[in-house]
């Protein structure tokens, strides 16, 4: 499509978001796919918003974030899914240096804050007793996941 695009004189693409993994499949690019997204996306100099909430929901895949690979990738995550905290209203982003006035800009429209109570009990998400619960969630997903898998192989075309 880069190619195409330059050989057309149409415009360049400005911007990827992609998440990884995704829900509801799980499915999520390896560490190398990752790396090569991101390098192409810097020397394309396309904007790579890397959609990170499921990070942690992997099952007996190696993950891997783009802040690994690139210093000009957007990353968003969110306490909701790993975290157990859907409706909490709380995430954070990490963005390149040239963008942190214009993001803040755009969030003082947006929203205040995120709640107190909100931020308070985050805090406890890297406990260990935390983490060892949200791990045992992973472990029931993983398991439910191997049902509907076991299910799906039976049906018939």
């Amino acid at each position: 499509e880069i190619a195409r695009r330059k050989e057309e004189g149409l415009p360049p693409i400005n911007g990827l978001i992609l998440s990884s993994p995704s829900n509801p499949t799980g499915a999520m690019l390896t560490p190398k796919e990752l790396k090569e997204l991101c390098e192409l996306c810097d020397r394309e100099n396309i904007q790579f918003i890397s959609d990170e909430i499921y990070h942690g929901i992997v099952y007996g895949k190696e993950e891997a974030t783009a802040l690994q690979y690139s210093e000009n990738a957007i990353i968003i995550n969110s306490f909701s899914k790993y975290y157990s905290m859907s409706g909490w209203r709380l995430g954070w982003m990490v963005i390149p240096e040239a963008l942190v006035d214009p993001i803040n800009r755009l969030q003082q429209n947006m929203f205040i804050n995120a709640p107190t109570i909100s931020q308070t009990a985050a805090l406890k998400c890297w406990d260990a007793d935390t983490l060892s619960e949200l791990e045992g969630h992973v472990e029931k997903y993983r398991t439910s996941r191997g049902i509907i898998l076991a299910e799906l192989e039976t049906i018939k075309e």
